[in-house]
C-alpha cells in the first residue's frame, strides 16, 4: 500500500503522468480476529498457586496474588497500596496509587488514571485477618534486620528508591523492606508456568473475579465500581461472557416458561 501510494504520488508530481492518485480511495478490508476467550482461575487453581507460594517461603507473592484475587485489583494498583490504604475498622481497602514502569526501567507511583480508579473496596474479613498478620510480620522483619531494613522512598518524579524522598509504607514488600515492584509479579506468573504447568497471568485473577460475582448475581453497578470503571459497557463488553453456570441458569429460565 504505501509503496503504490508513493509511485503514484511521483506520477503526479514530478513526473505529471496522472492527475490523481487512485490509492486515496482504496481502503484495506478489516480481518476479522477471534476472541481469544479469558481464562477463569478455578477455586483449585489459586488453592495450588497459593500452597506454592507458601512452600517457596514466598509469603509476600503469595498474599499479592490472594489479594487480586478476592478484590479484583489491578496488579499496578495491588503493589502500589500503602498501610494507609487499608482499613482494618471497617474492612475497606481504598485505591489511592497505581504503579507503573517508567523510562530506563524505573518504577514509578502514579494516581489513578480516572475518578472511578479511585475508590474504596470493601473486602471480606478473612482477607483482612491475613493483612494484619501480614503486617505484624512486616514489622518483625524490620526489627530482624535492624539498620540494614530497606526503606522505601518516591521522589518529587514519583519514582520509587531507597535513598531520598518522602517515605512509602508499602503493603507489600520483601523480608527484607524492599518493595514489590511489577518485574516481581511477572516473574511469579513465569514460576507458576514453568513449575505447576498453570499459564495464568495476573490479570486472570481480575476477570475471575468479576465473573464470579457476575455468576452469583451481583448487581453490574455494583461490578462496574469495584473494578473501577468509568463505564458500565466497559464492565459488560469485558467481563460478561457466557459460563456453563450461566448457560445452566439460562436453560433453567426456559424450562421454567409457562
Amino acid at each position: 500500500m504505501s509503496c503504490l501510494n508513493l509511485a503514484f504520488t511521483y506520477a503526479i508530481l514530478p513526473c505529471g503522468y496522472i492527475k490523481n492518485n487512485p490509492m486515496l480511495y482504496v481502503k484495506i478490508p478489516r480481518k476479522d480476529q477471534e476472541e481469544t476467550p479469558k481464562k477463569i482461575v478455578s477455586f483449585q487453581e489459586i488453592e495450588t498457586i497459593l500452597n506454592y507460594f507458601s512452600l517457596k517461603g514466598l509469603e509476600e507473592i503469595k498474599l499479592v496474588w490472594e489479594v487480586g484475587y478476592y478484590t479484583g485489583l489491578r496488579r499496578s494498583e495491588v503493589i502500589a497500596l500503602s498501610w494507609d490504604d487499608i482499613d482494618f475498622k471497617n474492612n475497606y481497602i481504598n485505591v489511592t496509587h497505581t504503579q507503573s514502569v517508567g523510562l530506563k526501567s524505573k518504577d514509578i507511583l502514579n494516581s489513578p488514571k480516572t475518578v472511578s480508579s479511585k475508590r474504596s473496596i470493601l473486602v471480606v474479613d478473612s482477607l483482612m485477618k491475613k493483612l494484619k498478620k501480614w503486617k505484624k510480620k512486616q514489622k518483625e522483619n524490620k526489627l530482624y534486620y535492624g539498620e540494614f531494613y530497606i526503606n522505601n522512598y518516591v521522589d518529587e518524579k514519583g519514582i520509587i528508591n531507597h535513598e531520598n524522598g518522602n517515605t512509602y509504607d508499602f503493603v507489600f514488600r520483601k523480608e527484607n523492606g524492599r518493595a514489590l515492584v511489577s518485574s516481581d509479579i511477572g516473574r511469579s506468573m513465569k514460576m507458576i508456568k514453568k513449575d505447576l504447568n498453570l499459564p495464568i497471568k495476573f490479570h486472570d485473577l481480575r476477570h475471575t473475579h468479576a465473573t464470579i460475582l457476575i455468576e452469583n448475581g451481583a448487581p453490574l453497578k455494583a461490578i462496574q465500581a469495584r473494578l473501577g470503571h468509568s463505564k458500565l459497557d466497559t464492565t459488560f463488553n469485558i467481563y460478561l461472557q457466557s459460563t456453563p453456570s450461566i448457560e445452566k441458569e439460562i436453560i433453567d429460565i426456559l424450562e421454567n416458561i409457562k
